[in-house]
């Protein structure tokens, strides 16, 4: 159901993202719904716990199955070198034959276990819904990795470009250096510093590149891609949206998060398990028909001694009342093992709570680091054309130029970077509170 809802999903985003009837070989546009889709649909993670959920489905028919009655069908041959006899007032009087054929058909039904029976189905039952709370967590986990990767992708790609601005304008400025220089008015170490500035941004463009194209692999492969595919992502516009309180919050990821939920199964299959070992307590109760033939000949059918054929109904019970302890003792086990994992609960749910104020606080610095980011940006902008000015009409060194250039390349950088940074924090708050949020909802 799932498989099938994420593609009709990624049909429709698909036509509207990547444009209808392209081209083949054209270079794909690729919005971050479409990515995550994929992801939903490519993972090996997401695969691996779907054939988890589908395993643990099928032990849950064969749990069903173990109410409903058993068939089996047995066949021998027997050869007697001498025919059964018996002496009957001093005479013997041949019983049976040398040759013996013998087929039966046996059908049982459960009439009591001790509950076992309901105890194993309650445990396949928890086991199925583990399955699928596992499927969820991996879900949500990828779509955390794709949102990660993909704002790590368009980060690296602005600073790829701030890196291509700094190149551009120490182009610029060496130009403007050189002429300077030509005519006698800076010296020739002022034009060296201009030239040394600009050979250290190409090598920042360089690293620049390498980072985007590795950003780039990194979410192709958490995509199920082909590793540096041909495609281009759409920006996403970073929007700071209003967030609940941290109790809110807190309230929430202990009733949502998968792994919580997980651990709730858990416990009750400890009660499952419990029940489990005290059926062997009881007697189990069994009805078993069964139909049979005897004969000499292959197919059983010939009988010159007794009926060829015979059927029966019984009822069979077995009680093991007596194991010096084992069962106690394997009660006992369990009801330990209970306890220890509530503890385990306690403890993991002391951990939600602390990644929830973790990511919360984080986002909270990550917004007000936005417009920090923003008004220094603007400022060094300002700086670098006042800068700028001063330099052509030689008020001022090839050195403060350098400075203002690279304080206006770091805070591009920073303010891109508190950008993303926000959108990564906000994608981990919301896996850390358990929501499976796609795209832009």
């Amino acid at each position: 159901m799932l498989k099938q809802i994420v593609m009709m999903t990624m049909i429709s985003v698909s036509m509207a993202s990547w444009g209808f009837g392209d081209d083949a070989g054209a270079v794909k546009k690729v919005s971050l719904a479409t990515a995550i889709q994929t992801a939903l649909l490519n993972n090996s993670a997401i695969k691996a716990a779907q054939g988890g959920e589908k395993s643990a489905l099928e032990n849950l028919k064969s749990s069903r199955a173990d109410f409903l009655p058993k068939a089996t069908a047995r066949y021998s041959y027997t050869h007697l070198e001498d025919a059964p006899y018996q002496n009957v007032g001093g005479i013997q009087r041949t019983v049976g034959d040398t040759d013996n054929y013998h087929w039966d058909v046996t059908v049982v039904q459960p009439l009591f276990t001790g509950f076992s029976l309901w105890s194993s189905y309650g445990l396949s039952k928890a086991d199925a819904e583990i399955g699928r709370l596992e499927l969820e967590k991996t879900v949500q986990d990828v779509i955390r990795d794709v949102k990660t990767a993909y704002f790590d992708v368009l980060l690296s790609e602005r600073i790829q470009n701030v890196a291509m601005d700094k190149v551009k304008t120490l182009d610029a400025q060496e130009k403007d250096a050189t002429s300077f220089f030509d005519n006698g008015i800076i010296p020739k170490n002022d034009l060296l510093k201009s030239r040394i500035a600009r050979a250290a941004a190409v090598q920042e463009l360089e690293k620049a590149r390498a980072d985007a194209m590795i950003a780039m692999s990194r979410l192709s492969v958490i995509m199920g891609d082909t590793i540096n595919a041909d495609i281009v992502l759409e920006q996403v516009q970073p929007m700071v949206a209003d967030k609940e309180s941290m109790e809110v919050l807190i309230e929430e990821a202990l009733q949502n998060r998968p792994e919580l939920r997980i651990m709730a199964q858990g416990l009750e299959k400890f009660s499952r398990n419990i029940r489990l070992k005290q059926s062997d307590c009881y007697p189990e109760l069994s009805l078993v028909g069964r139909y049979e033939q005897n004969g000499d000949d292959p197919g059983a059918t010939e009988n010159e001694f007794s009926n060829d054929h015979n059927t029966s109904v019984s009822v069979q019970a077995n009680w093991t009342f007596f194991e010096w302890g084992k069962s106690r003792a394997d009660i006992a086990k369990v009801r330990y093992d209970q306890r220890a994992f509530r503890e385990n609960i306690r403890s993991m749910e002391d951990q939600v709570r602390l990644e929830i104020k973790q990511e919360y606080l984080n986002l909270s610095v990550r917004e007000k680091n936005i417009k920090t980011a923003e008004e220094a940006l603007e400022q060094a902008r300002e700086n670098f054309r006042i800068t700028k000015i001063q330099y052509l009409q030689h008020v001022t060194t090839s050195t403060e130029v350098l400075d203002a250039q690279s304080y206006l390349s770091g805070a591009e950088s920073d303010y891109y970077k508190a950008l993303y940074g926000y959108m990564i924090a906000r994608a981990r708050l919301d896996r850390a509170v358990g929501r499976k949020v796609v795209g832009g909802d």
